[in-house]
């Protein structure tokens, strides 16, 4: 998955990736693409976002990771060798301002660090260009542009979100959040409560769970760490999620007992990187996680919550990115997303086994978060244009039959620093939940003239 991209004047693209370094092709003869960047082993996962230097030889990027000590905006150049780290923790898309100017996005502004573009020499101290500028997506894509001239372009406005109630058909039926900066919801088995993350402008982000009938808010994640990605134990009183508590830690697997006033049960990880959890099995037995590989794209994960030490079993493997995956209602599939084809795509393989033996595909024009209908008769996900689909099954033996998909509306578009869960299916079958930005969302996109 491409992570970012940038024409030089050499006629040389750079091109950055999902999982692994920036890479250089000569645009005019269309050779394979020839890593000039190499990960920091153990620390980096991945380097994104490359942004030429007037001189059309030396570029700065964005090394992203799971710790903080990875996440470092880096000096390179086009011939390869040895990087330059300029700054450490902070995860923007660097963007060059030729009038001497490194722009990153810091906690909610917009920054402006000197930056000597002869010497490659990074200034300490940012001066504020505007506030309510925030990254977007996974890998903390930046809204902002600067033109040779020295004119800024950015994205500005507010970044609330609500949570709320849409019937089949897309209807609003109720509010179910007040508005804040919330993401990646997940209904519980029941119907009865939400959990999902609140974002912040510190390093803190906690994992909530609200009581829709009583509208009782309450923390499930430690204070004063980073956590999002939850989702529901079949029990319906268990929340699954991914954290870390600060610094240079790991992200690692948490459960916590909704109901319980225990502190949250550290399950561990794989060892291998950052870790997503994704989904849990209705039967009980499953708990489902991306988990980073480098150079390999991520690969998903499972783990057997009845065994009393219950260790990580690859399910899917391979040198793409199979990722957002979930549970059928008996357990017995999982729909997920992989860009194998060269676009994201929706499959479904069955859990013993896995897509190495048998997988079906079900979207066309691309596909992300697919859901089962709580019947196991349809899947549903967001396509490519953000809107809500719906494909029907037909399931004989060991094989499933995928209707053509088909668009069942339009959904808002969500710009959060990490995009999961926009849609979730509520467990009776009535409708859906539905991450989206309050009212017109309120942002703009504004323009300064060059030294402003």
């Amino acid at each position: 998955m491409p992570g970012g991209g940038s024409w030089g004047p050499g006629d040389v693209i750079l091109v950055g990736s999902g999982s692994g370094p920036i890479r250089k092709v000569a645009a005019s003869e269309g050779r394979q693409p020839v890593p000039v960047t190499e990960l920091d082993q153990g620390v980096e996962d991945t380097h994104v976002w490359p942004a030429f230097l007037p001189d059309g030889k030396r570029f700065v990027f964005l090394s992203d990771a799971s710790t903080d000590e990875g996440h470092r905006i880096r000096l390179g150049d086009v011939s390869g060798g040895p990087t330059k780290i300029l700054r450490k923790g902070i995860r923007s898309q660097p963007i060059v301002d030729p009038a001497g100017r490194l722009l990153l996005g810091e906690l909610g502004q917009l920054a402006a660090y000197p930056f000597d573009l002869g010497s490659g020499a990074l200034g300490e101290h940012s001066a504020l260009v505007a506030s309510k500028v925030y990254n977007l997506a996974a890998q903390h894509h930046a809204p902002f542009s600067a033109a040779a001239g020295g004119t800024l372009a950015f994205q500005s406005g507010s970044a609330e979100m609500e949570i709320v109630h849409l019937d089949l058909e897309g209807r609003v039926v109720q509010k179910l959040t007040d508005p804040d900066r919330i993401g990646n919801p997940a209904i519980s088995p029941d119907g009865r409560r939400i959990s999902f993350e609140i974002f912040t402008d510190t390093p803190e982000r906690l994992v909530w769970v609200q009581d829709l009938e009583r509208g009782v808010r309450s923390a499930v994640s430690q204070r004063g760490g980073m956590a999002d990605s939850s989702t529901w134990g079949a029990d319906g009183e268990t929340v699954y999620f991914d954290a870390k508590p600060g610094g240079d830690a790991k992200w690692e697997v948490y459960r916590k007992a909704v109901s319980g006033g225990a502190d949250p049960e550290n399950l561990g990880s794989t060892g291998k990187s950052d870790i997503t959890v994704l989904d849990a099995s209705p039967d009980g037995r499953w708990l489902l996680a991306g988990v980073t590989m480098g150079a390999d794209g991520t690969d998903l994960v499972l783990r057997d919550l009845t065994a009393a030490k219950g260790a990580w079993v690859e399910w899917s493997k391979g040198p793409f990115d199979d990722a957002f995956g979930s549970f059928s209602p008996d357990s017995r599939w999982i729909a997920y997303t992989s860009d194998a084809s060269g676009r994201t795509e929706v499959y479904v393989a069955e859990v013993a086994g896995g897509p190495s033996v048998r997988r079906f595909q079900i979207s066309s024009g691309g596909g992300y978060e697919p859901r089962f209908s709580p019947d196991g008769k349809k899947i549903y996900y967001r396509s490519a244009r953000d809107e809500w689909m719906s494909a029907d099954l037909e399931v004989s033996g060991d094989r499933i039959d995928a209707k053509t998909p088909r668009a069942l509306f339009s959904l808002a578009v969500v710009d959060l620093p990490w995009v999961r869960n926009v849609v979730d299916v509520i467990p009776d079958g009535s409708g859906f939940i539905n991450v989206r930005p309050v009212g017109s969302g309120e942002t703009a996109i504004r323009v300064r003239a060059g030294g402003r």
